[in-house]
C-alpha cells in the first residue's frame, strides 16, 4: 500500500480509481510507443548522384557491346521511330531490328539545353511514360537535374540520362539519332530481328508455294479464304518476315502468292480488302 501511495505521489495523480487506471496504464503506452519507434523503418538514404550514373553508363556500355556484336547496333542503313506503335526500326541488308522504345529527353547543341521527354507536350504520352518514372525517381530522392524541364547541359550528358533511364526502367539499351537542333535519346527493349532483301526471298520460296497451294485449294469461298490469310501471316512471323512485307508479297509483289495461285485481279483485291478486317489476335489463334 505505501508503494501505490508513493507511485501516486510521484506521478503527481491524485488518489482513487480512475487515477490509479491512468498511472498503471501510462509505462504500458509508453512501451507500445517505443516498440513503433524501433518497428518504423530507417529513412532510406539516397544514393550518390554521380556515383549511380558513373555505374548506370558502364552498365550501358556493355549492352551496347552486346548489340553491337550480336546484330550491329550503330551499322544500320536506316532507322524509323513509329510514334503510333511506339516501335523503333532499324534496317539492314540482310535484317529488320524492331524493338519497343521510350523517348527520354533532347539535346540542342545550338543553346547547350537539356530537356526531358515527359516535359514535352507534343509527344504522344505511351513514348515519356520510363521519362515520367524517371522524374518520380529524381523527386523521391531529391535529384534536381531530373525533376527540372530544361537546364543547361553537354552531349554526354544526354547519354548519361538515357543511362540511368535504360537502368531504372529495365531497358535492353539506349539509342540518339539527331532531330530538330540537336539529339533525341531513346531507351529501347527486346530486340526482334526479322529477315529482309536477299535472305527474305531464300526464307519466303518455300512459304509463298505453300501459301499458293492454301489459297488455291479454298478459292470461292471467304470464310475459308480468311483463314488461309492467317495461316499465311502466322508462317511468315516464324521465319521473321514482317507483316507489311507479307501483305507486300501477297498480293502487290510480281509475281505475288494470288497471283500463283491462279486468283484474277478482282478476286486478288477483294483478298487484299479482306486481310484490313483481320486482327493479330485473330492470327495469333489461328492452327496451322
Amino acid at each position: 500500500m505505501q508503494i501505490k501511495e508513493q507511485l501516486y505521489r510521484s506521478n503527481g495523480a491524485p488518489h482513487g480509481a480512475a487515477s490509479n487506471a491512468a498511472v498503471m496504464q501510462a509505462p504500458g503506452l509508453r512501451l507500445i510507443e517505443q516498440l513503433q519507434r524501433d518497428n518504423e523503418p530507417a529513412p532510406v538514404a539516397a544514393p550518390d548522384f554521380d556515383e549511380l550514373l558513373r555505374a548506370n553508363m558502364d552498365e550501358l556500355l556493355d549492352k551496347t557491346r552486346a548489340h553491337q556484336k550480336t546484330w550491329r547496333l550503330g551499322q544500320e542503313k536506316q532507322w524509323h521511330l513509329d510514334l503510333g506503335s511506339g516501335e523503333l526500326v532499324w534496317s539492314f541488308p540482310e535484317v529488320t531490328a524492331w524493338a519497343p522504345a521510350q523517348v527520354i529527353g533532347f539535346f540542342d547543341s545550338q543553346t547547350g539545353i537539356w530537356k526531358w521527354a515527359w516535359a514535352d507536350a507534343s509527344l504522344p504520352e505511351h513514348l515519356k511514360e520510363d521519362a515520367l518514372r524517371v522524374r518520380q525517381y529524381g523527386e523521391q530522392y531529391g535529384f534536381e537535374r531530373l525533376v527540372v524541364a530544361e537546364w543547361d547541359a553537354q552531349e554526354t550528358d544526354g547519354w548519361y540520362m538515357a543511362a540511368l533511364a535504360c537502368w531504372l526502367c529495365g531497358a535492353q539499351g539506349a539509342y540518339r539519332r539527331e532531330g530538330g537542333n540537336g539529339w533525341m535519346f531513346m531507351t529501347f527493349g527486346p530486340v526482334d530481328l526479322r529477315a529482309t532483301g536477299e535472305c527474305a526471298d531464300e526464307r519466303f520460296g518455300p512459304l509463298a508455294e505453300q501459301a499458293a497451294a492454301d489459297f488455291k485449294a479454298c478459292a470461292g469461298s471467304l470464310e475459308e479464304i480468311r483463314r488461309a490469310c492467317c495461316r499465311y501471316f502466322k508462317r511468315g512471323a516464324d521465319i521473321g518476315l514482317a507483316q507489311d512485307e507479307l501483305i507486300q508479297r501477297l498480293g502487290l509483289a510480281a509475281p505475288s502468292v494470288l497471283d500463283m495461285a491462279g486468283f484474277s485481279p478482282d478476286a486478288a483485291e477483294q483478298v487484299m480488302h479482306l486481310i484490313g478486317r483481320i486482327s493479330n489476335e485473330e492470327i495469333e489463334s489461328c492452327e496451322i
